[in-house]
């Protein structure tokens, strides 16, 4: 009986755990890291002012859930460190997160 979820994986054995007892076994997170990241303007958005954080909204999963979150890019800026504001529970290693501008996308990575 679903629906399932993916719950982890173990890629160097190509196995990937599923479960449908998800919301038993899911934390709620308010920080994850994403790799690969793909900025459509070519690079990645400046923090304004010196020493200024970057804030963005990050959408994950599908759906119009978003979270307004700090985002502290790894030097050459295809990897980050995301803080949300507010907890999400349903985030998942190989899930994508879209970074906003208010309604303008300005990127996605895959959460590792």
């Amino acid at each position: 009986h679903g629906p399932w979820h993916v719950v982890g994986k173990d890629c160097a054995q190509d196995i990937v755990y599923v479960s449908n007892r998800y919301r038993e076994i899911s934390d709620q997170r308010t920080s994850l890291d994403v790799s690969a990241i793909s900025w459509l303007a070519g690079a990645p958005p400046q923090a304004p002012g010196a020493g200024g954080e970057l804030r963005l909204g990050v959408q994950v999963r599908h759906g119009d859930t978003s979270h307004t979150a700090r985002v502290d890019l790894i030097p050459g800026g295809s990897e980050a460190r995301i803080e949300l504001d507010s907890p999400d529970k349903g985030l998942a290693p190989g899930q994508f997160a879209a970074f906003y501008d208010g309604d303008v996308c300005l990127g996605a990575g895959v959460i590792s």
